[in-house]
């Protein structure tokens, strides 16, 4: 279940129940780097979200990766949604702010970024189901 050289924190029930499920459709989790600490969500070999000690701190189940929303793809949100990122991603997918936690990035690399992270594992199914089209938007 949990991939071989994953090396960051105990990955609580709902992770587990989160990464379970989204076997099913083939999107699987994956070590990509040398420290082993966190884990990439990869869809036919791209990439839709992460767990690390960030999400898992704030009792969150998926890092979300900002891939559809019209800058490149990266995993802090576009500077001109920072403001209303709450409400604009429950808007976008049918969810309920406290599904959701969002974080200012710390230190010099990521200190003027801002990070979303879902918290409801059954949400964050639905949203990566949505984005890549295996369901559509059901509301």
């Amino acid at each position: 279940m949990i991939p071989g050289g994953y090396k960051g924190s105990d990955l609580p029930a709902p992770v587990l129940f989160m990464l379970e499920k989204l076997k099913n459709y083939k999107i699987e989790a994956k070590v990509t780097t040398s420290a082993g600490k966190t884990l990439n969500l990869i869809f036919n070999g791209t990439r839709c979200g992460y767990i690390n000690s960030d999400v898992l701190r704030r009792n969150g189940v998926l890092g979300y990766h900002f891939r559809t929303w019209g800058n490149s793809p990266n995993d802090a949100c576009p500077p001109n949604l920072a403001n209303n990122l709450i409400q604009t991603f429950c808007d976008r997918h049918k969810c309920v702010a406290s599904d959701l936690v969002m974080h200012n990035g710390k230190g010099e690399k990521n200190k003027d970024r801002t990070f979303l992270i879902i918290k409801n594992p059954d949400v964050a199914v639905r949203v990566l189901l949505q984005e890549f089209g295996i369901i559509q938007n059901v509301f």
